[in-house]
């Protein structure tokens, strides 16, 4: 047991030092793409790595997306860049990577969509509504190594104007036991407006949080206090 404690906390101090640097500002995609490419949460108990990202044409390049740590939960990123189509246009973007618990598994995985919009309608005869402008993101899940049973979340926006969006899914700790794969698909789609007016789709900022099994949680607080009482005594 003690032995365990030990490598636990060795770990935990490995990653402190770039969770230092990572949280202090948003990281470009692109940097995160290159060989050992890798970014912690902000109190240092989730290791995102593995990071890919397949676009279709008109989508940003990886320089102009940043990622960085979501200040405001313990296990989560929050992904920033100009996706955006407009005037029939559309892209599909497959954006992933992997998430590492430092002890325990993972029981919840949730995903936001902070700020999207979705403007356009086409008309048809009576006030039919023909096709409009959507903004999706379906999400796999799947434990590692090896394959195993995912999970799929999905975030849809096709209501006309500004939105918020939250989806949540359970993940069984005796599978997703601290080491899982995230794959996003992430559609846009613009419409020619009927009657004209504004016609764009766009995601400006989504967040991403995976939740700790309680008890996981609590062994990585002490482990994360018992740290900052040797550093406060030395």
């Amino acid at each position: 047991m003690l032995a365990k404690k030990s490598a636990f906390l060795c770990a935990l101090a490995a990653v402190v030092p770039f969770w230092m640097v990572s949280a202090a500002s948003a990281v470009p995609l692109s940097t995160l793409l290159m060989p050992g490419g890798m970014l912690t949460s902000a109190n240092g108990n989730v290791l995102f790595n593995n990071f890919v990202y397949m676009p279709t044409i008109g989508a940003p390049p990886p320089g102009a997306i940043d990622v960085s740590p979501n200040p405001n939960v313990p296990g989560g990123l929050v992904v920033q860049g100009p996706f955006q189509v407009s005037n029939g246009f559309a892209i599909d973007i497959i954006f992933g990577f992997d998430a590492h618990l430092n002890q325990g598994a993972f029981t919840n995985a949730e995903m936001t969509i902070l700020n999207s919009n979705a403007q356009g309608v086409i008309l048809g005869p009576g006030g039919m509504v023909l096709a409009q402008s959507s903004v999706v993101i379906n999400e796999q899940i799947t434990p590692l190594p090896g394959p195993g049973p995912e999970t799929d979340l999905e975030v849809l926006d096709d209501v006309v104007g500004p939105d918020q969006f939250f989806a949540s899914a359970p993940l069984n700790p005796a599978v997703y036991d601290g080491n899982i794969r995230v794959r996003k698909d992430m559609g846009l789609i613009s419409v020619v407006a009927n009657p004209p007016g504004p016609s764009v789709a766009s995601i400006s900022l989504f967040s991403q949080n995976f939740v700790p099994e309680p008890s996981s949680l609590l062994l990585m607080l002490a482990g994360t206090a018992v740290l900052l009482r040797r550093r406060s005594t030395r």
